[in-house]
């Protein structure tokens, strides 16, 4: 029977991994930590997200629809005239397809869809309290001279931050109302 003999002395570069590692100094020498795994991490990802819609994108007013002043049709379940909330001026990236008629049932109706971008880190520093983003909303859009009242259809989140699952953005269809 073979007896255990000493252990067998395996050289650290082979248990180190095959990509280096990025260390993050920030918390002293005691805690070193990959980077984009601290909380801290994902707060400036999104901090730097935040800042760049306010610099490259237009505030735009983004009215919300206020849901216990709109009156709704209790036999067909729809709402009759929209109640909105006081407008908040929030940097937002649209982008409008060109306009399109199209025959439909009722003869021919002009269509233009769109989607808008909007900053997770921006509504979580400077919207007001209670403040969310629903369908139904509308976002006043002005191009060349004319306002466009665009309301939104869907509501996504898109652009997670690497692994974290924490959204950088949310990604909404348009509905251009001045079109139909």
């Amino acid at each position: 029977m073979p007896t255990l003999s000493a252990p067998i002395a395996i050289p650290l570069e082979l248990l180190q991994p095959a990509v280096p590692t990025i260390l993050d100094y920030r918390q002293g020498d005691a805690g070193l930590a990959q980077i984009g795994t601290l909380p801290s991490d994902a707060q400036l990802y999104l901090d730097l997200d935040r800042e760049q819609f306010i610099h490259m994108y237009p505030p735009l007013p983004y009215r919300q629809l206020d849901r216990t002043n709109t009156v709704v049709d209790g036999l067909y379940g729809e709402a009759g005239t929209p109640v909105f909330i006081s407008p908040v001026q929030m940097p937002v990236l649209v982008m409008l397809e060109p306009p399109k008629k199209l025959l439909r049932r009722w003869g021919v109706e002009n269509v233009q869809d769109g989607i808008a971008l909007l900053s997770e880190g921006w509504m979580a520093n400077h919207a007001p309290s209670g403040f969310r983003v629903t369908p139904g909303d509308r976002i006043d859009y002005f191009d060349g001279g004319s306002t466009f009242s665009l309301e939104l259809v869907t509501v996504k989140f898109v652009d997670y931050f690497g692994n974290t699952q924490i959204p950088l953005h949310r990604v909404c269809t348009l509905k251009n109302l001045a079109a139909s």
